[in-house]
């Protein structure tokens, strides 16, 4: 649950959604999922599926869609969009504060020909390299390397634990959370009777505006030419990017998905948790990759794939229809067996 600051009436809350607000103007002390609600706290509901807990629930408010049924007993904000709605509540209501002043740490390493603009703060135990550059008000915490010739803009911030290795380029706002590698060699190899052979990678990463890249994603730097992350693009935690991978504008890809080196991802591509792209394939802008996906091949724009390899999302779901019935089918098919030899025994006596 999240308390807040001051408390707020129900009717408070409202305005600050832009909601319509019908009950009693209770006071409201935190925010909390349905289940968790203690009375005087506030509770989001954006589907119908959340209702079967609603009797449990100490919730004296409910933030719901303009959509749901009426709900008696409680206090109820209606709004046109309930999880954007905890979003705007949730950012104007709590604003996390960096624990460390502006300036650069006495205990922070800046070498030569780095510029910092104003407002920057570098934190103790951090490194910048030479000749990189750190745009105005982003935040640098501890233990977090930053390679030569880099650039990162405006109002980004970098946690703990992130290496932005050389030539990596960053625009502006950019979160990047702890344990990321941003700039780390593609793999490149040729195979050969002696060994693997490494291709020099001699390429940089860029990062464009307004992205969000989580815990211990990696991003490797292009062998030659860039790889590239689109404005507004936001990557979940333990995501493998590979060398020369384009990725659009505000694409949204979950945990645990590799991308294999030179794919495009077209804008606002979603892809679940676990996907898994080949290498040398593009994804068409808007499509939808369901968890656990394999991608091969192409996959035009505008597509709901699955499975592995991924296909039509419904040719899929038929596909695994047919599957589950392979045990009764087994049986079935066993059984006409049985009765053949049984009828050809018969038909043996018979003739004899």
């Amino acid at each position: 649950m999240a308390r807040l600051n001051k408390p707020l009436r129900a009717s408070e809350i409202a305005e600050l959604i832009d909601g319509s607000f019908i009950g009693v103007d209770v006071e409201v002390k935190g925010i909390s999922p349905l289940v968790d609600a203690e009375e005087g706290d506030v509770s989001f509901l954006w589907d119908r599926s959340s209702l079967k807990d609603l009797d449990r629930s100490k919730a004296s408010v409910l933030v719901v869609p303009e959509s749901f049924p009426s709900i008696e007993g409680r206090s109820v904000i209606r709004v046109r969009d309930a999880k954007r709605a905890l979003a705007w509540l949730l950012r104007k209501l709590f604003k996390r504060e960096h624990p460390f002043k502006e300036g650069v740490s006495e205990l922070a390493c800046v070498e030569e020909g780095v510029l910092l603009e104003r407002g920057v703060r570098i934190a103790p135990f951090s490194y910048i390299g030479r000749g990189s550059k750190v745009g105005s008000n982003t935040v640098i915490y501890p233990f977090v390397f930053v390679g030569d010739e880099v650039e990162i803009g405006e109002d980004c911030v970098i946690y703990p634990m992130v290496s932005i290795r050389e030539g990596v380029k960053i625009g502006n706002r950019v979160i990047i959370h702890s344990g990321a590698v941003i700039g780390s060699d593609g793999y490149g190899f040729i195979p050969s009777e002696e060994g693997a052979e490494k291709i020099p990678q001699v390429g940089i990463v860029v990062i464009e505006d307004d992205v969000e890249i989580g815990a211990n994603v990696t991003i490797d730097r292009a062998t030659i030419g860039e790889t590239r992350i689109g404005k507004g693009t936001k990557i979940d935690n333990l995501v493998q990017v590979a060398h020369n991978v384009v990725v659009g504008k505000d694409v949204l890809i979950a945990a645990l998905c590799g991308i294999a080196g030179s794919s495009r991802i077209g804008d606002r591509v979603m892809m679940g948790g676990q996907v898994g792209v080949k290498d040398h394939v593009s994804i068409g802008e808007r499509s939808v990759i369901a968890g656990k996906s394999g991608v091969t091949k192409d996959i035009p724009p505008g597509s709901f794939v699955s499975g592995f390899p991924a296909i039509d999302h419904r040719e899929d779901l038929r596909i695994g229809a047919f599957i589950r019935r392979l045990p009764e089918l087994f049986e079935r098919v066993s059984e006409l067996e049985r009765r053949i030899k049984g009828e050809d025994a018969e038909d043996h006596i018979k003739e004899r």
